[in-house]
């Protein structure tokens, strides 16, 4: 019983220090918050915050992880009939409205932890739909396009609203994918050929 009180608390104490860093980051660039101001923002102790996280930095990992699950979990649960352009336009909305959160880690050293989550997020979910075993040159091209856009997106240099972008996204990443599925069947084809 007390285990599960203790549980309770700790979980209870991340989600604080959580919300304290947010609040932070939507007035401060992350290399400017340091680990005493999260504290005075959650009103707990230094020992407390290192109980918990070694630093900022891993703070900010374990935040966008839980963004990213979430994130996650919105496209795994959309329809399964809703087609790829509206797959992208969710991830988009999602972006979108966490927009300051993603922009402020673009910005700052959480970028390369950001580039990277996102980096494996997509492409293990498209090495699940699609096969690239013999084609990962494709693949990584169509991740990094994809984060780059995403970035571009957030920062605010590439402009219009999520759903164009969803369906130019879309249709760039479909002709590759197309490209990809003509070059296996003629590979097929000169195989059976022989």
């Amino acid at each position: 019983m007390a285990n599960k009180k203790m549980d309770r608390r700790a979980q209870k104490t991340e989600r604080l220090i959580k919300a304290a860093f947010y609040d932070l980051l939507q007035q401060y660039r992350l290399k400017d918050i340091t680990v005493k101001m999260i504290c005075d923002e959650a009103d707990i102790e230094r020992k407390t915050f290192y109980l918990h996280y070694e630093d900022k930095y891993v703070l900010t990992d374990a935040l966008l992880k839980d963004y990213l699950h979430h994130l996650h979990t919105l496209i795994i649960e959309s329809s399964s009939n809703q087609d790829f352009t509206s797959k992208i336009n969710i991830a988009l909305t999602f972006f979108d409205k966490n927009r300051d959160f993603f922009k402020r880690l673009f910005e700052g050293r959480g970028s390369y932890s950001l580039r990277h989550r996102l980096n494996v997020l997509l492409f293990k979910r498209l090495q699940q739909i699609y096969d690239f075993d013999d084609d990962q040159a494709t693949l990584y091209f169509i991740v990094s396009g994809a984060v780059g856009t995403l970035e571009l997106y957030i920062r605010g240099i590439l402009t219009g609203n999520t759903q164009d972008i969803a369906k130019k996204m879309s249709h760039m990443i479909g002709c590759l994918l197309h490209d990809k599925k003509q070059r296996n069947a003629t590979k097929y084809l000169n195989i059976n050929d022989k």
